[in-house]
């Protein structure tokens, strides 16, 4: 979960700093964000309840519901921009 973590604040940082990309790069990178919330949400559901150490106490928290919560505001996001993006390239002036 770290390392996803850190590649998305990595990506989305460049994307922040560096001119907007146009056409096919800007839906790449939005399909790797759509993609990238899925897997985060698919490892919070799926290690929600786990334990390293039976016994030990250890329990995800909060984390895991913000995680969820922000993979899935970054999904909605992402379901409106994907058809602008896709429409991006197809416009004429």
């Amino acid at each position: 979960m770290s390392i996803i973590g850190a590649v998305l604040l990595l990506l989305k940082t460049a994307s922040v700093i560096m001119p907007s990309p146009a056409g096919r790069d800007r839906l790449f990178m939005l399909v790797i964000f759509s993609l990238m919330a899925v897997a985060v949400i698919t490892l919070c559901l799926l290690f929600q309840n786990w334990s390293m150490v039976k016994g030990s106490g250890v329990h995800a928290g909060a984390g895991v519901w913000m995680a969820i919560l922000g993979a899935i505001i970054c999904l909605a996001v992402n379901a409106v921009e994907i058809p602008a993006a896709m429409n991006e390239g197809t416009e004429t002036d």
